[in-house]
């Protein structure tokens, strides 16, 4: 029960896993002494989405994830693991996301996400510039020619 309201068992499960997480953001600022002094251009605290995905990045630095291409449902993420969100789910339309729970089987090189959060990609240059590299990467086109792409 939260309030008047009574929440789901759904709801209770994610209220649950929100307090894992912020209890594994709390260890981790302590052991990185990170502190919002030292964590530059933090978001307003009213932009709740912003900040869940400034402590998940940070609690799962390997679950962020960028849009493999503009129509699709896959995502690429930065430990290089593929993953895909169910077809008409609304976040397909995020750049990139910070992935909170996924699953796969043995044998399969795709993952499912269960629950994740837009990242806005500003972040990048603010809080979260201390989880980025940037990088070149050559990519060739069905011709054999060779053209330069520049990411994080």
């Amino acid at each position: 029960m939260q309030g008047d309201i009574a929440a789901s068992s759904h709801t209770a499960q994610l209220r649950k896993r929100c307090r894992q997480l912020a209890g594994q953001f709390s260890r981790l600022v302590r052991k990185q002494n990170l502190s919002q002094e030292n964590l530059t251009g933090l978001p307003p605290t009213d932009h709740q989405e912003d900040w869940l995905a400034i402590l998940l990045s940070y609690a799962y630095p390997d679950r962020i994830a960028a849009r493999r291409n503009p129509q699709g449902h896959d995502y690429l993420l930065s430990n290089g693991r593929a993953a895909r969100l169910k077809q008409h789910d609304p976040l397909h339309k995020s750049e990139f996301l910070v992935i909170a729970e996924q699953g796969g089987r043995q044998g399969q090189s795709v993952d499912q996400i269960y629950s994740a959060v837009t990242l806005n990609k500003s972040l990048f240059d603010g809080p979260l510039k201390a989880l980025t590299a940037r990088r070149d990467k050559v990519e060739w086109d069905t011709s054999g020619s060779a053209y330069a792409v520049s990411g994080r």
